[in-house]
């Protein structure tokens, strides 16, 4: 009685991999024969000169075509005949079919509901408001239900999240039907809809299992209403059942939404439409990310390392398919079986290009070091012979050449040229027809990339310099082309803006400069950036230096901008030397939801701001360089149903020299999640807006401010402020240092020429301040009374041309227990330090261009923390014949003292590190 195997042989595993394999050479052959006759029916105009030519290339291409077709079937035949002879084979032997994967039991997850708990959720108020203003925000897409994903693994929180949007009272008023359905890993679409019509309706339905029937009725109560369905917990990726149970709820109003919590991202993916074609670089990512999960491979210093017995076991399951070998060649014996090789052994045991000639059926050849090229190229042959080819890495100096031969190469996906010192690449490269990866790093001898590298229309990843990338005409072929830092529009045939129309496949990063160079709308429209969906980052460039732009031109950028409208989902764009008077209406429309930073930057003739305060995720704006701004008015904060920058981190306003107002209205939800602010170079401001709590830094530069402003509400978060160069500014009794700012750790005050006044209590109600600094505000005066003006938790001093406080700031300083760093700069009223002495807690002392200092501080021997001293340029300045230095001083630096060289060079023997 013949012995049933259930599972796979070694034998029949072995001799099935070397039957599949040859299909891995007959599918690159197939779509080669597909592409060629595709890049024949579309010539470049400059590729043909003659009638004749044309005939020549016509009957040549026949002939070809011919031979090349026969060869395809007759191998393709060759391989049916050997799966044929395994089939035989495994029922000889009596071989059986794996019964498959055994499911898992489904345990039931406990049900959730759409009640709150009593205990208050803190931290999550900024994901809390960002949800909601996505709610809230209008439809985007040509649906009228819209999915919101909420992604993340267990316990995080995502279903407290969704109770506590679901029964915000904002949403309760949006939204005519809520309902909550918790799915769980059983995602049956009839259980679903029934509970979804039990939500809908308040009411329990039958026990009829109908579908139709269920879904039918579902359909009628949604009918023309808007809504909000939270799924919570799901698990399901299967698609079609997704879109079974989605047929019932697509009747909503315009407006409604679901809400999904998961766990698993290609949930959120799928339940948002129907899943996209995973593209093979994120399916090797998730597999390279789980590897690492399992600590199969480990992060070492920006690379991945494999634990030895990993890798002995790896190389195990390997099985003769793959080798690493580090010296000899000659006596591997496996020739027949390796498929990929990594080659590396020292420079004194060199090999030969001939050594590889044997490995015919090599897939990934990775030179890397030990090969040693005689003539600066690689002969002919070695590609002749590789013919199977589909990796091949040349990462080596001494390289200077390729041969035509590696145009042979039909099967190459992936080639990387890194480091070498290559001058041109051969022609015969755009014959690569399924290459998918050029890699030119570093290659600083390569002038041009040949014209013919269109024809690599598979070609997914480009990586040169782009100066390289900006030499190739005729760009629009490279359609599945999924990486262009940088494009640079020229008028010239080939280098037109009109390129980049058909290369949706771009993703993450994309520069469009000298757009001066597009002559219309029209021309603008046909880039077709709004249907670039993967872009994330896109950058719209003038030339900046231009003197004279005419009135046609003003026109013809207002009308190409509007026409550059980018995809929806854009998280980050830049507007850079734009000459238009007005900004287009897409940048702050409502629909780019998912926009999170802005950079407006030289826009020389702009005077109105879109409303971006309507963008429910925008993050950071930074405006500069808008000499035509003169009015930031309420416009600027939206209108709509989502208003006041409701994601808004940081704003940055700078370069703004006309700038005379900026009106707010008074709203409390006004910049909710602000916390750093930055206004530079707005020298005619004269007041800023009453700022939210949250405000963490503000930095003020260059303004015309005549107060400080004020900050809402008591409970104010602002821990560093910086106020420079605010010529206008005389008081700081009104405004923010008026309040109680009992968060703030840094101050600076400087180059405030004209400052007068003190805050009321001076700086002592600052409880928390650690760092102030005031410098060059000759005309700051203390307070009358007598009570001390800087607080006891200050750790860093630093006082600088303010000659009328100094004497009393440093007075205050023997109560400073905590000052570590006392630094004074050009007080020329400083003739005495306070008899007290100075803190004993001080480590750092540096008194400089005091030209009217007599003495150096008294006690400085008691100062047993301090272990740095300057004084510079302090003419006047002496040594108290019974002062001492602290012997813990481990740094005395003196110059531009002239009274206290001759003390400090005798002293210089009991500090070694000190410099006079």
């Amino acid at each position: 009685m013949r012995k049933t195997h259930t599972g796979e042989s070694p034998y029949s595993l072995a001799f099935g991999t070397e039957a599949v394999l040859p299909p891995e050479v007959i599918f690159p052959m197939l779509r080669t024969a597909c592409v060629r006759p595709l890049l024949c029916s579309r010539p470049e105009p400059h590729c043909v000169d003659s009638l004749d030519a044309v005939g020549g290339c016509f009957f040549d291409s026949c002939w070809r075509r011919s031979s090349y077709h026969y060869n395809l079937a007759h191998r393709t035949k060759a391989i049916q005949e050997r799966f044929d002879r395994i089939a035989r084979e495994r029922h000889d032997l009596g071989l059986q079919v794996s019964g498959g994967i055994n499911q898992l039991q489904i345990t039931e997850r406990p049900q959730t509901s759409s009640l709150e708990d009593d205990l208050k959720v803190l931290g999550r108020e900024e994901d809390r408001e960002a949800l909601i203003s996505m709610l809230l925000s209008s439809n985007n897409s040509s649906h009228n239900v819209t999915v919101l994903p909420i992604i993340g693994m267990g316990g995080l929180g995502k279903t407290t999240l969704a109770k506590s949007v679901y029964n915000d009272h904002r949403i309760k008023q949006h939204f005519q039907l809520r309902m909550w359905v918790c799915v769980s890993e059983n995602f049956d679409e009839t259980r679903l809809t029934k509970e979804t019509l039990e939500s809908a309706t308040r009411e329990f339905s039958t026990t009829t299992t109908n579908m139709n029937l269920i879904q039918e009725d579902l359909f009628e109560q949604l009918k023309g209403k808007r809504f909000l369905l939270v799924l919570d917990d799901v698990w399901n990726e299967d698609p079609i059942k997704w879109h079974r149970y989605r047929n019932a709820i697509i009747g909503g109003e315009r407006g409604s939404k679901i809400l999904v919590t998961t766990r698993n991202e290609n949930v959120g993916r799928i339940m948002g439409g129907w899943p996209p074609g995973k593209r093979m670089e994120d399916i090797g990512s998730s597999y390279f990310d789980e590897l690492v999960s399992r600590s199969f491979f480990q992060s070492h210093k920006g690379y991945y390392v494999m634990h030895d017995a990993i890798h002995d076991l790896a190389q195990s399951l390997s099985g003769e398919e793959c080798h690493r070998l580090e010296c000899d060649l000659k006596n591997v014996g496996l020739e027949k079986k390796i498929r990929h090789l990594s080659f590396s052994c020292p420079r004194s045991m060199a090999t030969s290009v001939e050594s590889f000639f044997k490995f015919k059926k090599l897939h990934s050849l990775l030179l890397l070091k030990g090969y040693i090229s005689r003539t600066g190229g690689i002969p002919d042959e070695l590609f002749l012979r590789l013919r199977c080819l589909r990796v091949l890495k040349l990462c080596r100096r001494d390289i200077e050449e390729l041969p035509n031969s590696i145009g042979s190469l039909i099967q190459l996906r992936y080639l990387d040229l890194t480091g070498t010192c290559i001058r041109t690449l051969p022609q015969s490269i755009s014959k690569l027809y399924n290459l998918q990866t050029l890699i030119l790093n570093y290659c600083n001898f390569l002038s041009e990339i040949p014209r013919g590298i269109t024809n690599l229309i598979h070609l997914r990843h480009l990586e040169a310099t782009s100066t390289l990338i900006s030499g190739i005409a005729g760009l629009r072929r490279l359609t599945c082309l999924q990486e262009l830092k940088r494009f640079i529009v020229r008028k010239d045939s080939g280098f037109k803006i009109t390129e980049l129309q058909d290369m949706n496949e771009l993703r993450r990063h994309l520069c469009i400069q000298n757009l001066e160079n597009v002559v219309n709308r029209k021309e603008a429209s046909e880039a077709n950036l709004h249907a670039k969906e993967h872009l994330s980052f896109l950058s719209l460039e003038w030339t900046e230096d231009r003197d004279l732009v005419l009135e046609d031109e003003i026109l013809c950028q207002e009308e190409v901008l509007e026409a550059l409208r980018p995809h929806h989902e854009l998280r980050e764009l830049t507007v850079m030397g734009y000459a238009g008077t007005r900004l287009p209406s897409w940048i702050g429309n409502s629909s780019f939801c998912y926009m999170e930073t802005i950079h407006l930057s030289n826009l020389m003739r702009c005077k109105h701001l879109p409303p971006l305060g309507q963008l429910p995720l925008l993050r950071y704006l930074d405006i500069g360089g808008m000499p035509g701004l003169v009015r930031i008015g309420q416009e600027f904060s939206g209108t709509g149903d989502i208003k006041g920058f409701p994601s808004l981190i940081e704003l940055v306003l700078e370069d703004l020299p006309a700038l005379e107002e900026w009106v707010c209205s008074d709203d409390d939800e006004l910049l909710p999640c602000l916390t750093d602010l930055g206004i530079a170079d707005c020298s005619k401001l004269r007041a800023l807006p009453c700022l939210p709590p949250t405000i963490k830094r503000l930095r003020i530069s260059g303004v015309g401010l005549t107060t400080l402003p004020d900050l809402r509400g008591s409970n104010c978060l602002l821990s560093s402020l910086n106020v420079h160069d605010c010529p206008n500014l005389t008081s700081l009794q009104r405004g923010l240092l008026g309040q109680q700012l009992k968060a703030i750790e840094q101050l600076a005050i400087t180059v405030c020429e004209e400052l007068i006044l003190l805050p009321p209590q001076g700086f002592k109600d600052l409880v928390s301040l650690k760092s102030l600094t005031i410098y060059n505000c000759p005309k700051l005066v203390p307070l009358e009374d007598d009570k001390g003006l800087l607080p006891r938790s200050l750790t860093d001093l630093r006082i600088g041309s303010c000659s009328k406080l100094i004497n009393r700031l440093l007075a205050d300083t023997k109560d400073l227990a905590s000052l570590k760093n006392l630094r004074v700069t050009d007080c020329a009223d400083l003739h005495r330090f306070p008899e007290e002495g100075l803190p004993t807690a001080l480590e750092s002392l540096g008194v400089l261009g005091c030209d009217n200092l007599l003495l150096l501080p008294a006690k400085l021997q008691e100062l047993h923390s301090l272990k740095s001293m300057v004084i510079g340029n302090c003419h006047q300045v002496r040594w108290s014949p019974d002062e001492g230095l602290p012997m813990e001083l481990k740094e005395l630096c003196v110059y531009g003292c002239p009274l206290l060289k001759e003390y400090c060079l005798g002293k210089c023997s009991a500090h070694p590190q000190s410099t006079v």
